[in-house]
């Protein structure tokens, strides 16, 4: 990521540099300073954040970077000016010294109290629970550093309590990352502060309704995902809020909505309520008939219906005959679908819909042996890739796919996370240049603990590496206590 970034850098960099230095040199100097400081702090700001998005910030760096070299530049020229009239009008002079302090004292303020803040952050989120009893007594009227508080291991339910009295509209407000990444810690959407005090696992009920009674939508939307609500509050929170679809969508996903809910939601209008009634477990079976008789035509409502594993055998049986690929494909995924079927959808597809049947048959764990090895003669690396990575697939015919397709990484993949590979294969797919094949290889059970020392110690300090490695239950000891104190420290 870092040579990419250093090309996208020097572009913008020169450019500024250049129309700079025919202003003044000074003006030139403080520009490229101001730039190249904004694009680290947004690069280290982007590589160090939490969220998935992150890396659209970089767009930031030629706007922001941009914005910030002006002003520097005008702080350079400023100075630049002081130092020319020292020689004839010292009398003005410290007018322009002045103005010059004064830019970079009002940039360097705004730098201070971020880092401040984001120190003060991460002291929260790390202090003991007799440091976190005392901050309670006086609590933080700053959401960034009451959102820390949700997220230290000693929080109490008493504490998650006592801030949700607090009377304090920052308690509402998102929790937006700050230029210095690591302010929002595990809070990747950067939910409000009420909004993660009611989908803690310390919250009780009490609390909860206490938030519930805040009636705002935006707040209860996410809530309704916390293992500690009930079917009562649920109830009232659909009975309060209906119409709202956010609210709706998060209901008809919920395991705990009761039935009478359900059958309403399952009148919607809305596409995404329906295929969450749709694909919900504890759907009646009455309801999802309803559901394929009136949108039998919607190719997308009925492929989220074969999801479902309550749908009625004989519906199953018809979406796995689809016409649709779509459909037709997550029908046959499902493990409900009977075994005897698959050799008739092997033997009825066509050519429209054959590399999605085939990739479905592929991945599918009770597929009959027969036809796994036909499709393991496929020329399409899609199904290659789910037969390789299917536990049924027996040893010599994923050694003959590791042979026939050596260095394709979606079918190394494949055979990197099957508990079925031979021991020689994950040996050599343990040399992959490919991040994912490793910590695929690293994660696998049947991964030899010499190999898994060998892996480690070439990819030490590779996160994603050491993820997998720290899951397999057979990582030496030694090396999951150096994971451990890596990860702390």
């Amino acid at each position: 990521m870092l040579a990419p970034f250093i090309i996208f850098l020097a572009i913008p960099a020169i450019v500024i540099f250049c129309i700079a230095f025919r202003i003044n040199r000074l003006f030139a100097i403080f520009s490229i300073f101001g730039f190249l400081y904004q694009a680290s702090v947004i690069y280290y700001s982007v590589i160090n954040s939490s969220s998935s998005t992150a890396g659209i910030g970089l767009i930031g760096i030629p706007i922001l970077g941009g914005a910030v070299a002006i002003i520097f530049g005008i702080a350079g020229g400023f100075l630049s000016k002081f130092f020319r009239l020292q020689k004839t009008e010292k009398k003005h002079s410290w007018i322009y010294l002045a103005a010059s302090i004064l830019i970079l004292g009002f940039f360097a303020q705004l730098e201070l109290r971020e880092l401040h803040l984001l120190y003060k952050v991460k002291q929260i989120r790390n202090m003991t629970s007799i440091q976190l009893e005392n901050l309670m007594r006086a609590p933080p009227m700053n959401r960034w550093r009451l959102a820390a508080v949700t997220q230290n291991k000693h929080v109490t339910s008493e504490m998650l309590h006592a801030i949700t009295l607090i009377d304090n509209a920052e308690l509402s407000q998102d929790v937006y990352e700050s230029q210095y990444s690591g302010i929002k810690g595990g809070n990747r959407k950067g939910m409000p502060v009420i909004a993660l005090i009611g989908l803690h696992p310390k919250t009780g009920l009490k609390t909860l309704v206490e938030v519930i009674n805040l009636k705002d939508p935006k707040l209860i939307a996410p809530l309704i995902k916390s293992p500690k609500i009930s079917t009562e509050l649920l109830r009232k929170i659909y009975t309060d809020h209906k119409g709202n679809k956010d609210i709706e969508w998060q209901l008809a996903k919920n395991t705990k909505t009761p039935i009478d809910i359900l059958k309403e939601l399952a009148n919607s209008k809305d596409f995404f309520i329906l295929s969450s009634v749709a694909r919900n477990p504890k759907t009646p079976e009455n309801l999802l008939r309803q559901l394929y008789a009136e949108h039998k035509g919607d190719a997308l409502l009925m492929g989220t219906l074969a999801h479902n594993i309550n749908v009625p055998i004989d519906i199953l049986k018809n979406l796995s005959k689809s016409k649709d690929s779509y459909v037709a494909s997550y029908a046959i995924r499902n493990p409900k679908l009977p075994t005897n079927m698959l050799r008739e959808i092997y033997s009825n597809r066509n050519n429209e819909n054959k590399a999605k049947i085939e990739i479905a048959l592929a991945s599918k764990p009770d597929v009959p042996i027969d036809i796994l090895k036909k499709l393991a003669n496929s020329k399409d690396v899609l199904v290659l890739s789910s037969v390789a990575g299917n536990p049924k697939t027996p040893e010599n015919l994923l050694r003959k796919i590791y042979t026939a397709y050596k260095s394709t990484a979606i079918i190394e993949r494949g055979l990197a996370g099957n508990t079925n590979t031979p021991t020689g294969v994950l040996t050599e797919l343990a040399d992959s240049k490919g991040k994912l094949v490793l910590s695929f290889v690293a994660r696998n059970p049947k991964t030899p603990e010499d190999l898994l020392r060998k892996i480690y110690a070439a990819h030490k300090g590779d996160i994603r590496i050491e993820k997998g490695l720290k899951s397999n239950a057979n990582l030496p000891t030694d090396i999951l206590k150096e994971i451990e104190k890596t990860e702390k420290n």
